[in-house]
């Protein structure tokens, strides 16, 4: 296992254990009453609770300013699939295909960097002890996008699952910027019921590249990114 999957399962037992940053952030997504068309188009998601990730508001690294970026997202469940709607706004679009394979990045230095946080990229993590969810993602703008690559690590000896990607469809239309996602919780190896009781560790994080074309290592000095970490319950039917 890398050394960062090891962290992460830590931090999902410190979560587990109930503190202070886990009790004031928990994300509680409402049972699926109506049908949700993955299309991209969210209007069938009105009235639905969401979180928002935007500077001043969420945890932050780099320098930001007021309306730079902003990512607000939804959720539902059902017996069979978790559903995610997101509106992404950005003043500058920076979005560029990175493969996982070629997702670690060796600066000049030779410091190593993760090639995704250089882009548009929001990541969406589930973890918890002898279990990662990891799918990271980019929008569809300028007519570029979506791209996106996803692992899930499962067991006492953290094996790669080979499990399909999750639905994804994006929509662009007159500036705005929409993503909605399916994840069945079957491939995700997650059992629903459990997570009515106890929830799981969920992280975000979004990147925001602020220039397009610009040689990687002229970027280090200016990544910037939001995060959120808290727990994903599902409430009751």
């Amino acid at each position: 296992m890398r050394i960062c999957d090891k962290l992460f399962f830590l931090c999902g037992l410190a979560l587990l254990a109930g503190n202070s940053v886990l009790e004031a952030q928990t994300w509680t997504l409402p049972y699926k009453t109506r049908e949700m068309r993955v299309d991209g188009v969210l209007n069938d998601w009105e009235g639905i609770p969401e979180i928002s990730l935007r500077p001043g508001e969420t945890a932050t690294q780099g320098q930001f300013e007021a309306n730079d970026v902003s990512v607000s997202l939804r959720g539902v469940w059902d017996e069979k699939a978790l559903y995610l709607a997101v509106e992404w706004q950005d003043d500058v679009w920076d979005i560029q295909a990175v493969r996982r394979r070629d997702s670690i990045f060796v600066t000049a230095d030779g410091k190593r960097r993760d090639r995704m946080y250089f882009f548009d990229n929001l990541k969406f993590m589930l973890h918890r002890l002898n279990y990662s969810y990891l799918l990271w993602f980019s929008p569809r703008a300028n007519n570029q996008g979506p791209h996106y690559w996803h692992r899930l690590l499962a067991g006492s000896k953290s094996r790669e699952a080979a499990v399909p990607a999750p639905v994804i469809t994006p929509r662009e239309d007159d500036g705005k910027v929409s993503i909605e996602l399916l994840f069945n919780w079957k491939e995700m190896q997650l059992n629903p019921k459990k997570l009515i009781k106890k929830g799981i560790p969920l992280s975000l994080l979004l990147a925001d590249g602020d220039d397009p074309g610009q040689l990687l290592d002229a970027k280090v000095a200016a990544l910037t990114w939001l995060e959120w970490d808290g727990l994903l319950k599902l409430a009751k039917k």
